[in-house]
């Protein structure tokens, strides 16, 4: 495997090679100010004339003044000559023709000349100290890479215990997942070997296998799932059948399949924990059958929580109409209106496990909330019409209370967390357990 270029090493010897290039430039030109320092005339001359770049477009242009002066290495000589000096910017600016300025000169042929000011003032010490900040950069990235290599990997940090555990498994899906099958046909063939032949195993493309048993019409499926899942599961499924997007529930989808015999006694379905397939099976023409598998889907926790509130158990109803009372996503609550009278119908088929511990009145509360919040109302006014403890749906973050809000030691003032209003409820002594007034304020 071929390593990178932009390694620890290679850029360790690029920075080094910058910080040198840098100290080389600074040496240059501090050699040649210090030449003009230790050997050069101070000497007076008068600006003949000046000239600016010729080139205006240059990224660097040189400004020029050409100066009168005396050249000579003799203190009592005289060699006037018309010599020219290289200046900024600024300095050409500032020059007049006419005017004197202060010269180093250092003669020969030609000789050589600076403004005085400018030769003293240049100090090269900043170049030379941004070259030793390189370097050392360069040193230190070449350390790194050498302790990388050698440290072994059991002395390096190692992460906390609590760091190395598995991922929190991303949160159930609302929609009806399906299921890539490796083969959908469980049996083709003769009618008469058909119940021996046909498989009863769903293996799927993550190799998952998929008991099939228990097959059950297609018109119980809104017994077991929720309404929106209903639909997803008609359209989504292997058939000729076309729903038409004016179609809005699965009540209403499946209804048409039904009342238009698109889907027949042919079509069934079946449940295996969490998963729900659909199937085809039926005799064709000459004597021939047909089992397929329509499609397979995991089922929704909405759908889960649905199918325990109307399954005639007390237990798992009371369990599921805790989870929608509860449940954090209200308008993924509000989806199961359609299924509003098979959980009311739901009340004649579970029993009752006490008088005062009868598990339905939590079918009756769940059914209540979903109906508020599908026409739009708040699930406090739901609550409010109830004798339920307020200190356990503030607990569920239902409602909030403040002390301020505490009347006695009877009374108390709760907000609805959702719309705000806001209630007095007041404890009653039961005959048993005390009971609770919520009064809207006014």
């Amino acid at each position: 495997m071929k390593s990178p270029f932009l390694s620890l090493t290679n850029g360790g010897i690029i920075v080094i090679l910058l910080g040198l290039i840098v100290a080389g430039l600074s040496s240059h030109l501090s050699g040649k100010n210090d030449e003009f320092l230790e050997h050069g005339l101070l000497r007076a001359g008068r600006i003949v004339s000046a000239h600016p770049p010729k080139n205006q477009l240059e990224n660097s242009p040189k400004y020029a003044l050409r100066i009168m002066t005396n050249v000579s290495p003799d203190v009592s000589g005289i060699d006037m000559q018309i010599i020219e000096v290289g200046v900024k910017d600024g300095e050409f600016k500032k020059a007049s023709v006419g005017s004197q300025l202060k010269l180093i000169i250092i003669p020969g042929a030609p000789p050589r000349a600076r403004l005085a000011g400018s030769t003293k003032n240049t100090s090269y010490r900043v170049g030379y100290v941004i070259a030793s900040l390189f370097i050392c950069l360069g040193l230190l990235i070449f350390w790194l890479a050498w302790r990388n290599h050698k440290t072994p990997q059991s002395l390096l940090p190692q992460k906390p215990k609590w760091m190395n555990k598995a991922p929190t498994p991303a949160a159930p899906s609302n929609t009806m997942e399906k299921q890539t099958l490796k083969d959908d046909i469980l049996y083709e063939g003769p009618f008469e070997f058909s119940y021996s032949a046909e498989k009863t195993n769903v293996e799927l493309k993550d190799g998952t296998t998929v008991h099939v048993s228990q097959y059950r019409p297609l018109s119980d499926l809104p017994k077991v799932l929720a309404d929106r899942d209903i639909l997803h599961v008609l359209r989504t499924a292997q058939s000729p059948w076309k729903l038409v997007n004016t179609i809005k529930t699965g009540h209403l989808a499946l209804s048409h399949l039904l009342k238009e015999k698109h889907a027949t006694s042919a079509d069934q379905f079946f449940i295996n924990g969490p998963h729900l397939g659909l199937l085809f099976r039926d005799e064709v023409d000459n004597g021939q059958w047909r089992s397929i598998v329509r499609g397979l889907w995991k089922i929704t926790p909405l759908s889960h929580t649905y199918a325990k509130l109307v399954s005639g158990n007390p237990d798992l109803a009371r369990q599921a109409s805790f989870e929608i009372l509860n449940h954090a996503d209200l308008e993924l609550i509000a989806t199961l209106a359609p299924n509003l009278p098979i959980i009311r119908a739901a009340l004649k088929v579970t029993p009752r496990t006490g008088e005062f511990t009868d598990d339905r009145r939590f079918i009756t509360r769940a059914a209540d909330i979903i109906e508020s919040l599908s026409k739009g109302n708040c699930y406090c006014q739901v609550y409010a019409k109830t004798s339920d403890p307020p200190h356990v749906l503030i607990e569920k973050g239902r409602f909030t209370s403040a002390d301020s809000e505490k009347l006695d030691d009877k009374r108390i003032q709760v907000t609805c967390s959702k719309c705000a209003l806001q209630y007095k409820v007041t404890e009653h002594p039961g005959r048993y357990l005390p009971y609770y007034v919520w009064e809207l304020k006014k």
